[in-house]
């Protein structure tokens, strides 16, 4: 404990390790609301299976956040950020299905969805550049 709040002092600078602690929770929570806000609709089989990409996408931001903290190596770092574009694209192409069930989407609906999508993609393109020999 006392040396990941050293990790965490030193790097209190370090910008990556910002993002991650406001995404992931920023991330967590609008999914959680909107499986609540669904649970009607969706029965408990459902919403975990719905979940699954949200779950992804945090095991992927902790790994980037424990290389940030220096308690894993690098590869740990590309293999969270790979995790991280696939939940994400994952958890776009899943908002865009639920959307194609709905007639009328409305526009938040495909805002989200398609935010979601770009999102990951963004995520994986430096990502995948580190395998791209140069």
């Amino acid at each position: 404990m006392e040396k990941i709040l050293h990790q965490i002092l030193i790097n209190i600078y370090d910008w990556r390790m910002w993002v991650v602690l406001i995404c992931i929770p920023l991330l967590f929570a609008g999914s959680i609301y909107s499986c609540i806000q669904k649970r009607h609709d969706w029965g408990r089989k459902e919403i975990v299976l719905n979940m699954v990409p949200i779950w992804v996408f945090l095991l992927g931001g902790g790994l980037v956040f424990a290389h940030v903290l220096d308690l894993v190596d690098f590869c740990a770092n590309v293999i969270g950020g790979i995790l991280m574009g696939v939940g994400s694209v994952i958890n776009g192409m899943f908002a865009v299905m639920e959307m194609k069930k709905v007639e009328n989407a409305r526009k938040r609906m495909k805002y989200e969805a398609w935010v979601s999508f770009i999102a990951g993609v963004i995520i994986l393109i430096p990502i995948l550049m580190f395998f791209i020999p140069g």
